[in-house]
């Protein structure tokens, strides 16, 4: 964008972004997330869907 540094400390960006949820998702689904999944276990389910109907997944 030919931008200088001055311009770049000025942006603005919002937190968290789609990828820093899709990020988080995936490590929940691992195990390895940065937050306490387990705090949330009431809270969060993996599902799978195909035509229309959902099935809970496992958690690794």
């Amino acid at each position: 964008m030919n931008k200088g540094i001055d311009e770049i400390t000025q942006l603005m960006h919002p937190h968290p972004s789609i990828i820093e949820g899709i990020q988080e998702c995936v490590r929940m689904f691992k195990g390895k997330s940065i937050y306490k999944s387990s705090v949330f276990k009431d809270k969060l389910q993996y599902y799978s869907c195909n035509d229309g109907v959902c099935m809970p997944l496992q958690v690794l």
